[in-house]
């Protein structure tokens, strides 16, 4: 039988000691897949066994060589003398497709019983080991049951995700002292050389230190305070601007648009504020055109034209998307993605795609404008085009003044 396990200290204080014993190479964290539902229709003491049956089942496919362990909950592990990463994957592949042909019986009933896995390679740091496995695992159940991952420290997701993750903590905190803070970045009309607006960006400050939006926007998603961000921003960028003619242009996430606030929110700004609709823009971005929740957003984006604001596609180029959707948005300004705008000074191929969408705006009646202009070459570049509006470091940096 494994070895049981309900807590996370004593499972790792054992693992510790069996790896004292024997040299195992990966560790491979099973999760049975939707056992939430099992335990609604069975009970707690059916369920039970029906674990202790699994478990019957995953002793047949370890060896000598390898250790169950019973942990928390639906959960096994198993330490594995697999020596490459493609015989790890194998133990999978041999596992899922043994209750693929197999299946758990309790009382006359018949259960399919399938895992997500997730597996990460040793390391000194049982801790550090298990948790590997649990982001791979995460991975794995993104793709449905009947998966498993391997966890690879060179994977750009999974750097990204534990690099967020001291972020969570920070994030809450820079909301709930009200810590983020606009940050202003010039658009220039390219015909007239003049500044004529603004893009209000956000910025964390801890201890005087400016914190950048890559670093908190996802775990303020993840949290559920993305929108208290851009309930910040509008509220301290209306009251910046009230005494200044100049327009600006403010970022509204997915999440915004879906959440039915902004009505009764902005109509409040823009009295307190004395704020002419007309002297805003929302950005958003090219993604959410395409998103599943389209008809409610195109609804809101609807009513914001209504009240008088301006309407700017962001990232514009990099999606797919629907044209006739595009035009449904009825957009006043298209903003080029960067990543064509950054290149053109390296990839000729990047004006031809720049000129296809500036055709296109003009032909719609669209302003355009080109961001992340970095230099003089980049400048001329998107002038000779014929876009409308520059906006980058060549321009300017953001500022937490005008």
């Amino acid at each position: 039988m494994a070895e049981n396990y309900d807590f996370i200290d004593s499972l790792e204080d054992a693992m510790s000691i069996e790896l004292t014993k024997h040299e195992y190479n990966y560790l491979f964290l099973l999760d049975v897949s939707n056992f939430s539902a099992i335990n609604k229709v069975f009970g707690k003491i059916l369920s039970n066994q029906i674990l202790l049956e699994i478990e019957l089942m995953l002793k047949i496919n370890t060896n000598n060589c390898s250790k169950l362990f019973k942990v928390e909950s639906d959960r096994f592990v198993i330490l594995a003398y697999e020596t490459s990463k493609d015989a790890a994957k194998e133990y999978c592949a041999q596992i899922i497709s043994f209750f693929d042909t197999k299946k758990v019986t309790l009382e006359e009933t018949e259960l399919d019983i399938t895992f997500n896995i997730g597996v990460s390679k040793i390391i000194n740091n049982i801790s550090d080991t298990i948790v590997n496995s649990e982001y791979a695992l995460d991975k794995s159940k993104k793709l449905g049951s009947r998966n498993y991952e391997i966890y690879d420290e060179l994977n750009s997701e999974y750097i990204d995700e534990k690099d967020a993750l001291p972020w969570l903590n920070a994030t809450k905190e820079l909301v709930l002292n009200d810590q983020i803070e606009p940050y202003y970045q010039a658009i220039q009309d390219i015909s007239t050389g003049k500044i004529t607006k603004y893009e209000v960006l956000a910025r964390g400050i801890i201890d005087d230190e400016i914190v950048l939006p890559k670093h908190f926007v996802k775990s303020a998603k993840k949290l559920g305070i993305l929108s208290a961000i851009t309930k910040t921003i509008i509220k301290k960028s209306f009251k910046y601007f009230q005494n200044k003619e100049i327009s600006f242009s403010i970022n509204l996430t997915e999440r915004d648009l879906l959440e039915g606030y902004l009505n009764d929110f902005l109509k409040e700004k823009l009295t307190l504020y004395s704020i002419a609709p007309s002297r805003v823009t929302f950005e958003i971005l090219e993604s959410v055109v395409v998103d599943q929740n389209f008809k409610i957003i195109s609804k809101q984006i609807t009513q914001l034209k209504e009240m008088g604001f301006l309407i700017a596609i962001d990232d514009f180029g990099i999606e797919n998307s629907n044209f006739n959707r595009l035009l449904e948005m009825n957009a006043d300004i298209i903003k080029v993605d960067g990543t064509f705008v950054g290149e053109l000074k390296e990839n000729e191929k990047m004006s031809l795609i720049v000129k296809t969408i500036v055709d296109l705006a003009k032909s719609l009646g669209i302003k355009t404008v080109a961001e992340f202009v970095k230099d003089e070459y980049t400048y001329n570049t998107v002038k000779e085009l014929g876009i409308d509006y520059a906006q980058g470091y060549y321009i300017g940096k953001a500022e937490p003044t005008i």
